[in-house]
């Protein structure tokens, strides 16, 4: 999985680059869900290895989502100083509805611009439904991805970290995804998505929120 753009040496001034967390906070585009907003940004996320600049349009997309422009109060998120807490608790079944995942936890990003970023949280997924014991595995995990300038004297937007926490449990029961990463990277925007897929012998159900 791709990882983290160390900073080896700054010598750059900080400048004004606005800090965005979770896409729940900034919601700049109506039309789109909090959850459509960060699957776009982890798609974009996708497409690039970690110190690549974005594309312009990928620049501008990214802005847009997780610009500082709005502030929506629709969603659960707690501000403490510079940290964003977001609590989860979301299901989701197959098509027969006979099987399915429910997503509990909370998820945070602690963003301070140039060093000391952390994220974590702790996330459980549960198998459930009237079939729930034919789950033969469960995964789960909390991906977090950053952008922020880069080159000389940061010019550009990229791709300046993208790794997640995660847990794999053969059970049909539960899975739990815990813990706390601390990385070094110049940070202007960050997203934060919670991953879980119970799998049976005829299929698969993945939930990503938010």
């Amino acid at each position: 999985m791709k990882r983290i753009l160390l900073i080896v040496s700054i010598v750059l001034i900080i400048t004004s680059v606005p800090t965005t967390l979770f896409a729940s906070t900034y919601l700049n585009n109506n039309s789109l869900t909090e959850a459509e907003i960060t699957e776009k940004v982890m798609k974009i996320a996708d497409k690039y290895d970690i110190g690549e600049k974005l594309s312009k349009n990928d620049q501008k997309l990214i802005e847009s989502y997780l610009g500082e422009n709005k502030t929506s109060s629709d969603f659960k998120v707690e501000s403490k100083g510079a940290q964003l807490q977001e609590y989860i608790s979301e299901s989701k079944y197959n098509n027969n509805g006979t099987i399915g995942v429910w997503v509990a936890g909370d998820m945070w990003q602690d963003i301070q611009n140039i060093v000391n970023q952390s994220y974590g949280g702790e996330i459980t997924a549960y198998g459930v439904g009237v079939d729930g014991r034919d789950i033969n595995r469960i995964d789960v995990e909390i991906r977090h991805v950053a952008f922020g300038p880069i080159g000389s004297g940061g010019t550009y937007i990229g791709l300046v970290y993208d790794d997640a926490i995660s847990s794999s449990c053969n059970t049909y029961e539960f899975c739990k995804a815990d813990g706390e990463v601390n990385y070094d990277a110049w940070v202007a925007y960050a997203s934060a998505q919670a991953i879980a897929t119970v799998t049976y012998p005829s299929g698969s159900v993945t939930l990503a929120t938010p």
